[in-house]
């Protein structure tokens, strides 16, 4: 069985954000877990994506240089909600390494991983006065060859520079502001021809692909695509507010989004997924039937939408065993919470999905089969979860005993408190579906203490 292997981001360092003072190297996997204790740093992981990916950090074809901390995706506060002991004069470290292929157009890159990748590092520092705060350093590095440049901006001197090949070339301001920071970064190693300095092998083609990683917006539309299950998922309501039909090219919501709350424009869509819009987004994606993963949830056999006036729609539910349809405010609460993720496994969407807590509401039968539509939606996106779940994980480790799953497309993040700040112990899947590592105390070993426990007292009663 051939599976795919997506782009995704493949780690994640932090520095003096959140909990994460000392540097923090967190390994990711097309389908990754995070798994802890509460307040032990596994939303700060979410939080550091996120921020990157509204703010539009990565390579695009304007100036981003300044956080936004409050977006669609997080809302974060400000510089000093976020920084390390609220120390304003600290700086904030992000590094992620990206595997995607900067060659191809961004509508066709959702199946296509580099078999490369690059690490962009971003420093973000405040001056007096300042809440918000800036980029001051950019590092790119070409992770075959290991070949890097590095951009330091100078906001209230308008000027940038760069480090590249072992000279500091200044870039030109007016340049810099029409046509961005990273394409004039790519355009100074070509000027400079750096790529003809070096003779050992691999240093040639590696300052090639930096300057084409530059110029790309692949990375850009690839974390702009991303979207959020929150946690947070509202409850179901009586009815809904019409708001008109949505004038875009994505069948379900626009990308980039979080998904809280079920919307019942999506519900017409489920009912007829053969008269979907075809876009070039969605030409090449394999359909997601979501009444079908309703049923093998054991949730509903069907569901439907009801136009009570111009302005109000309601959403009905029929119960896969008595067959009765019913308003799904009357129904288990399981429903409401669970249709906002099937919506961004339906949606489309090539970037990253981040879910937290896929498992509220639903019981282990049910949790062990989200897991394993989150493992088929890890073969054509990266999907990272947060769960407190040991259901989820077991269906995919079951997955990959199968073959449907490659052991090194999965891993566990196991993140702890420590006196230092968080740390993070990584898990891997063996092939066989067995942890790679032992665990930490505090997770799977709990149901053992509790049944051991049980036989003890069982024991002394006897």
């Amino acid at each position: 069985m051939k599976i795919n292997i997506p782009p995704h981001f493949k780690s994640l360092t932090l520095v003096n954000f959140r909990g994460f003072k000392k540097a923090v190297d967190i390994g990711l996997a097309p389908l990754t877990f995070l798994v802890g204790p509460n307040s032990a740093g596994k939303s700060s992981i979410f939080d550091a994506f996120l921020l990157v990916a509204q703010s539009g950090f990565l390579p695009a074809w304007e100036n981003r240089t300044v956080p936004t901390w409050i977006g669609p995706l997080v809302d974060l506060g400000s510089f000093g909600d976020v920084v390390y002991g609220h120390q304003d004069r600290l700086q904030i470290g992000l590094s992620i390494e990206v595997s995607v292929d900067p060659r191809v157009a961004w509508r066709e890159h959702r199946l296509n991983s580099s078999n490369h990748s690059t690490v962009f590092e971003f420093l973000i520092r405040r001056a007096a006065k300042d809440p918000v705060g800036y980029l001051s350093k950019i590092r790119v590095t070409d992770k075959t060859s290991g070949t890097s440049c590095l951009i330091h901006i100078y906001p209230a001197r308008k000027k940038v520079e760069m480090d590249i090949g072992g000279s500091r070339v200044t870039l030109q301001s007016e340049a810099v502001a029409t046509h961005g920071v990273y394409e004039q970064a790519s355009a100074a190693i070509r000027r400079l021809k750096v790529t003809k300095r070096f003779s050992k092998r691999g240093e040639k083609s590696g300052w090639m692909r930096l300057a084409s990683s530059l110029s790309s917006t692949a990375y850009f539309i690839y974390a702009a695509e991303t979207q959020r299950v929150s946690s947070g998922r509202s409850a179901p309501k009586r009815w809904y507010p019409v708001t008109g039909e949505q004038k875009q090219d994505h069948w379900f919501r626009p990308l980039g989004s979080i998904f809280d709350a079920v919307d019942p424009q999506s519900v017409d869509t489920f009912l007829r997924p053969d008269q979907r819009k075809k876009t070039a987004r969605s030409r090449k994606k394999p359909h997601f039937d979501v009444k079908d993963a309703l049923r093998k949830l054991d949730i509903a056999s069907d569901i439907t939408s009801a136009k009570l006036s111009a302005y109000h729609t309601a959403i009905n539910i029929r119960d896969s065993a008595t067959q009765v349809t019913s308003n799904l405010i009357d129904v288990g609460y399981g429903a409401s919470q669970v249709l906002p993720l099937l919506a961004a496994c339906a949606s489309g969407a090539s970037g990253p999905l981040f879910v937290e807590q896929p498992e509220i509401h639903l019981h282990p039968k049910a949790q062990g089969v989200i897991g394993e539509i989150l493992g088929r939606v890890s073969r054509e996106r990266q999907v990272i979860v947060e769960t407190h779940s040991e259901h989820l994980i077991n269906r995919a480790r079951i997955m990959v005993a199968r073959g449907e799953l490659r052991s090194c497309d999965v891993i566990i993040n196991y993140i702890s408190r420590g006196k230092s700040g968080p740390k993070v112990h990584s898990i891997p899947i063996l092939e066989n579906g067995d942890f790679g590592s032992e665990w930490p105390a505090g997770f799977f070993d709990e149901r053992f203490e509790d049944t051991m426990s049980l036989l003890e007292l069982k024991e002394k009663k006897g």
